[in-house]
């Protein structure tokens, strides 16, 4: 077995003076932690060995605040010393040893100790990941440039003890923030983005792992962007059934994702199995490296493909001798846990995002369809209710602007401004998308595009409103007016159109504030794929067919003939002939 000694930073140039464990001169930096010789060689022997003793004293024999000096002689006060300062398991590197042709292996290569070696490993590799979970390091999502150069930096999970852990946690909720922000990407300096930051956590927990470096620049990009999504959210939901609740939950105790979400029920399909099988810390270790190492990913390379599937094998080995060695029922455990992981794969399938498709085209028919043609009808609306308000309250004006094309210009002006909302969401992070993950259209995950959805909204809402009060000022006009010289059945008549114009146009104002309801607020109130999908991708169409079967239904004189067969073409009645009220003045001669 070979050492791996710990590379100091910059600012760790000099040799430490004290180690850590017994407080006896250093010697240098040795599995993560600045220790002595003699610290070194009992941490190795005693990860051999595999040896479990309990402390027959108080369990203080090496802490340092209560003695003057370590008590030697106690070896697992001395080991749960080194586990407490940091010393990492991973630093050790286990290399077969040459053996005589007819020797056994070691003792420290069967099976039992192998189980415990490995598990120990990630055992202590989880606690370092809940610690820089738990820390209060709070990036900003725009630090991190790209893979590749985060692969190339110092990792991230040795900071957690330098920064120390937030405080005020767990919180209830953040009352601060709007709910949709914690979950998109916004930045925060007080609240953590858990989505990127959960998968900076387990690409830095992937890093790790005792083949990763083994692997080609190639290999490990292809390796952590097809892994970490998956052990992300196998994380998360076995860290929300260790803590019994029943949402995914982070360690702020807060939710993200919500279960408000669209795509919360894909992300959250592990909950409900974890819970039924019980599974265990250990089991659950075991099962994110085995997902890990995965070589049937495409695009691997030759070498990459053989040490992973290595490393595979012997991860199944030791999960199959777990389960033997721990369950009544061993093969059959195996199989079960064997298909959570099954579970994890179809959540990757389904966490098909908007960038699978070319952002110019999904933004281009987003921003035409879902932008510029929505505000544009109920703009025109709101020209039709001014032109009829206008008409009736100053008719001797319609009468001198009747020389202007009046009506084009607003056509015009109302095209104009549908192109700006148009082209407002064409910058990055500005978008209108459409999400294979919930079948609709929706804002892109950012702060510009989020804004405008909400200013799309107020802008339906007040031209809505604008619509209606023209309509309901029109509709009095309307009513209060009497016009003489006709009969009363005429009148009647009139009158029922003037109602029946009324109804259409209040009709076609409010069907798509109606939309805008169902695709800001309705929508929330159930996750469920059918139900987002009805109120948002049906909705949006259903209601430019209502739009235009409104107009069909009130316009009796455009139906088709076949539509007006029964009706008579001509209407009979009695015509009163009145007598003008206007005399004539005759001047006498």
């Amino acid at each position: 077995m070979e050492l791996s000694h710990f590379k100091p930073s910059s600012s760790s140039s000099t040799l430490p003076e004290k180690c850590m464990i017994c407080n006896r001169t250093a010697h240098g930096f040795h599995c993560d932690v600045a220790t002595c010789k003699g610290c070194k060689t009992f941490f190795r022997r005693q990860l051999l060995s595999g040896e479990e003793a309990k402390c027959v004293l108080r369990k203080d024999c090496y802490d340092l605040t209560k003695r003057r000096e370590p008590l030697f002689r106690c070896r697992p006060c001395r080991f749960q010393k080194c586990i407490f300062v940091g010393m990492n398991p991973l630093a050790l590197n286990f290399q077969a040893r040459t053996t005589a042709p007819n020797c056994e292996e070691n003792s420290f290569k069967t099976t039992e100790n192998l189980i415990h070696d490995v598990v120990g490993m990630l055992l202590h590799l989880e606690s370092k990941v809940e610690k820089f979970r738990k820390c209060s390091y709070n990036p900003d999502w725009k630090e991190i440039d790209k893979l590749q150069s985060l692969l190339s930096s110092t990792n991230k999970l040795s900071m957690a003890d330098s920064y120390g852990e937030i405080t005020g946690w767990p919180i209830k909720s953040d009352s601060r923030v709007p709910l949709k922000h914690n979950y998109f990407q916004t930045y925060y300096p007080k609240s953590k983005h858990w989505w990127f930051f959960n998968l900076l956590t387990l690409t830095e927990y992937v890093r790790t792992f005792w083949f990763f470096d083994s692997l080609d620049l190639q290999d490990q990009l292809l390796l952590i962007r097809h892994a970490v999504v998956g052990i992300t959210l196998f994380h998360i939901s076995y860290f929300t059934i260790q803590r019994s609740c029943q949402y995914l939950t982070q360690p702020d105790g807060s939710q993200h994702p919500h279960n408000t979400m669209p795509d919360y029920k894909i992300v959250s399909m592990l909950v409900d199995p974890m819970y039924r099988l019980k599974i265990q810390n250990e089991e659950s270790l075991l099962l994110k490296l085995l997902f890990v190492c995965n070589p049937v990913i495409s695009g691997l390379s030759k070498s990459a493909q053989v040490l992973l599937d290595k490393e595979r094998c012997r991860t199944s080995k030791i999960l199959f001798d777990y389960c033997l060695r721990n369950k009544n029922c061993g093969p059959a455990r195996y199989v079960e846990l064997i298909g959570l992981l099954g579970v994890v794969e179809v959540q990757q399938k389904k966490q098909k995002k908007y960038e699978t498709i070319p952002r110019s085209l999904n933004v281009g028919f987003g921003q035409v369809a879902g932008w510029g043609a929505y505000i544009l009808g109920p703009l025109l609306q709101v020209c039709m209710s001014f032109n009829r308000f206008y008409v009736l309250y100053f008719p001797l004006s319609s009468m001198k602007v009747s020389r202007f094309p009046i009506t084009n210009i607003a056509i015009i002006l109302a095209l104009c401004i549908a192109v700006v909302y148009t082209v407002i969401g064409f910058p990055d992070e500005c978008g209108f998308v459409f999400d294979p993950s919930i079948l609709s259209w929706r804002p892109e995950d950012f702060e510009c595009a989020l804004w405008l959805a909400d200013f799309i909204f107020y802008s339906i809402l007040s031209l809505s409103i604008t619509s209606n009060s023209l309509n309901f000022a029109t509709f009095l006009k309307l009513v209060s007016s009497r016009v003489q010289g006709v009969s009363s059945g005429d009148s009647i008549s009139r009158r029922k159109r003037r109602i029946s114009m009324y109804i259409q146009s209040v009709m076609q104002d409010t069907l798509h504030l109606i939309d805008m309801i169902n695709c800001t607020i309705l929508f929330k109130l159930n996750s469920a794929i059918w139900y987002q999908f009805i109120f948002l991708s049906v909705s949006f169409l259903l209601i430019h067919a209502l739009d235009g079967s409104v107009m069909l239904y009130f316009h009796t004189e455009i139906h088709l003939q076949w539509c007006r067969k029964n009706k008579s073409n001509t209407r009979t009645g009695t015509i009163f002939v009145h007598r003008s009220k206007i005399s004539s003045f005759h001047p006498s001669s």
